[in-house]
């Protein structure tokens, strides 16, 4: 299974977008995104805001969390979203992997293969 984490901000560009310009760009970005999603098996886990009161908090103020069974699936979905123009509004960083057991990656951090 892997995972597709989406960290962002608004920018300047998005603050200057009227209600009825950011509702028909986020309809855009939905029509743009559901044939990829379905297409993928792609799940959406949530989205939400940052909360800013947390130990070493990210400095982006929203997130989105995906699941996909490949990395092709997480692909294909980040490059409709760019596709989109999003990035023109959000200012975005993202991160994406194969979720593993917390032993395996431990293993990898101190120099030892274990076997997932």
């Amino acid at each position: 299974m892997h995972i597709f984490i989406e960290l962002w901000q608004m920018n300047a560009r998005w603050q200057r977008l009227d209600a009825a310009a950011r509702g028909k760009l986020m309809a855009d970005m939905a029509a743009r995104t559901g044939p990829v999603i379905a297409a993928g098996a792609i799940e959406v886990l949530g989205w939400g805001f940052a909360d800013a009161g947390i130990d070493h908090p990210a400095s982006h103020q929203l997130f989105a969390v995906w699941r996909a069974p490949s990395a092709a699936a997480i692909a294909a979905l980040a490059q409709a979203i760019g596709d989109g123009g999003w990035y023109d509004y959000a200012d975005q960083v993202n991160v994406a992997g194969l979720l593993q057991p917390p032993e395996a990656v431990i293993g990898q951090l101190i120099g030892q293969e274990i076997a997932a």
